[in-house]
């Protein structure tokens, strides 16, 4: 899945939802992607129990590199096929 970032819903519960996981599975998942320069989180300004998450530059990197793969396999497979 792809979940986009760049909105104004960009909290953890939200994103939980949108890939149908628990917010403790997607807390693990962001804890590495976190660690890893992909992400970061705040807690909102106006509300403080909600946790905001947002991709970094690299992990704009990293998501680009990452679709581009997956482009060029399906045009790979593709061009074997028979029309």
């Amino acid at each position: 899945y792809n979940v986009e970032l760049a909105n104004e819903d960009n909290s953890s519960t939200s994103i939980a939802s949108k890939l149908r996981i628990t917010p403790g599975t997607l807390t693990t998942a962001v804890s590495l992607l976190e660690k890893k320069g992909y992400l970061v989180r705040n807690k909102d300004t106006k509300d403080k129990r909600v946790v905001r998450i947002r991709t970094t530059h690299l992990g704009k990197e990293a998501q680009a590199s990452h679709i581009k793969f997956h482009e060029e396999m399906v045009d790979d497979i593709l061009s074997v096929l028979d029309p």
